[in-house]
């Protein structure tokens, strides 16, 4: 795939001018600058992955290979229209979604962001700490803070209206791109309601579906879950040891989805609700789009 070369053809709907959608051509050279880092990341992504990005209704960028193995259970499940489109599923890790930015803005892709909130100290490195409100504690995620949002805090992406996390492009065709990313989550815990601030997928997947994994049993990551689920814990210190436990230095959250697909029916999974609301807005735009 060379980008210096490639034309592509961007189809566009019906509109009051014309009765039948037609087709634009978007020249892609140029997009990612003169040959650097970036343009043979996307290069060898692409070429080694998702070409069928040119030819999809929409695209969702996910964060790891959590999101990337058990978001097509969601859609199949729970999302019957989105089901029907042609939608292509990149795993891009949180630091190179960048990468990708200046590609889905030239195709004009509908495209839904799924990722990690990625609580950070507000001084020196910002090193991920336990997501709390109240104490200055901000996103380092590149998508969240320069791209789509252009907010740090942690207090106020949390309560961030939903339209806010949606980008509008007019040039050189009209297309949104929606961002979804964590916020918090109420569950019964002890008796008690209380709120959970999950940081990542995996962590806000166990919050989501906190019953679900306080019975399941299995080994691995899902029966350390389980075993946290089922000690009594005061809430701060559960809500630590699950923040902490997906952070060790030899966790394979590839691994943690296979077991929860294997060992759980996904039908069973609730879908965590920043991913639930992000997929209602692509089922819907693509309605409207049609």
């Amino acid at each position: 795939m060379d980008f210096k070369e490639l034309r592509y053809f961007k189809r566009l709907p019906a509109t009051n001018d014309s009765i039948v959608p037609t087709s634009k051509v978007i020249n892609l050279s140029g997009v990612f600058g003169e040959d650097n880092e970036t343009t043979r990341f996307i290069t060898r992504y692409l070429r080694t992955t998702h070409c069928d990005l040119f030819f999809a209704d929409g695209a969702i960028l996910v964060e790891g290979a959590a999101e990337y193995m058990l978001l097509p259970h969601f859609i199949h499940n729970s999302y019957a229209k989105l089901n029907q489109r042609y939608i292509t599923l990149l795993e891009i890790n949180g630091r190179h979604s960048q990468r990708l930015k200046p590609l889905i803005e030239k195709l004009c892709l509908p495209t839904l962001v799924i990722t990690d909130i990625d609580s950070g100290a507000p001084e020196g490195y910002h090193a991920h700490i336990l997501p709390e409100r109240g104490k200055g504690i901000i996103s380092t995620n590149y998508a969240i803070t320069k791209w789509l949002v252009n907010e740090n805090s942690l207090d106020k992406l949390l309560t961030l209206p939903e339209d806010k996390k949606v980008k509008d492009f007019a040039t050189p065709y009209p297309f949104k791109i929606r961002i979804a990313y964590q916020t918090s989550v109420s569950i019964s815990y002890d008796g008690s309601d209380v709120e959970a601030i999950p940081s990542t997928f995996e962590d806000c997947l166990v919050y989501t579906n906190y019953d679900l994994f306080s019975e399941a049993k299995c080994d691995g990551l899902i029966g350390d879950i389980n075993n946290l689920c089922n000690q009594k814990l005061v809430f701060n210190d559960f809500h630590e040891k699950i923040y902490n436990l997906f952070r060790g230095n030899n966790v394979s959250k590839a691994s943690f989805a296979l077991d929860l697909i294997y060992s759980v029916d996904p039908q069973k999974l609730q879908v965590p609700e920043y991913i639930n609301k992000g997929l209602l807005w692509l089922q819907d735009l693509l309605d409207k789009h049609e």
